[in-house]
């Protein structure tokens, strides 16, 4: 059965590209079948905000990847494109593809739930027993297709500890809404933020789609 986990950040340099390396690495010891794709921008030298170095994400043979086609002539990983979807993002459209030589690979996949949501069914049908979903600083309602989540957070986010706690706690209690309604993107001109449809039939609407507002 394939396992869906989504990784989000609070703030910058709270380590949730090291999470995602890591669970590479961990998936490649286990021989665990492993689909990669990103909400946001990921796999970069050097964060285009702070300028600070980041973690590379290194992808190994047989790796399932939903990239956009721009993010391949930064990837230095060898990619065999099996199928060109319909999705369109500001780096291009998305492929999916399996890598057949092991190396760096930059990434930006799906930015819209309907589209994750089909890149994922895609990437299930590839065999991906796992597939790891990176999120994106200001990017939330997408992160409701995941099975499981992990929340990166720190001090770069609050040095407050017990601020930092109940902010925590408020991200923790908005995931486990899913089990009460569903969740979804803002519909152009009607509303900005993230609309929660309960099984009452009644709508919420959160004024925000960011993990940091």
């Amino acid at each position: 059965m394939t396992k869906i986990v989504g990784i989000a950040g609070t703030a910058k340099n709270t380590g949730k590209t090291s999470v995602v390396s890591n669970l590479l690495i961990k998936g490649k010891e286990n021989n665990i079948k492993i689909g990669l794709t990103s909400i946001g921008y990921d796999g970069e030298s050097t964060d285009n905000i702070t300028g600070l170095p980041k973690p590379r994400l290194i992808v190994s043979n047989g790796t399932i990847v939903a990239i956009a086609e721009k993010c391949l002539t930064n990837t230095t990983a060898e990619l065999k494109i099996i199928k060109k979807t319909n999705f369109v993002t500001p780096l291009g459209r998305v492929v999916i593809g399996i890598i057949k030589k092991e190396g760096l690979v930059v990434l930006a996949g799906p930015n819209k739930t309907r589209d994750l949501k089909a890149v994922i069914s895609q990437m299930k049908e590839l065999g991906s027993e796992l597939i790891i979903v990176d999120g994106a600083l200001n990017r939330l309602a997408p992160m409701s297709v995941v099975e499981n989540i992990v929340l990166a957070t720190g001090a770069a986010k609050n040095r407050d500890l017990n601020q930092l706690a109940i902010e925590t706690l408020c991200l923790f209690q908005i995931f486990e809404l899913s089990d009460k309604c569903t969740m979804s993107d803002s519909k152009e001109g009607s509303y900005n933020g993230i609309l929660l449809n309960t099984i009452n039939n009644k709508s919420i609407v959160l004024n925000t789609t960011s993990l940091v507002n």
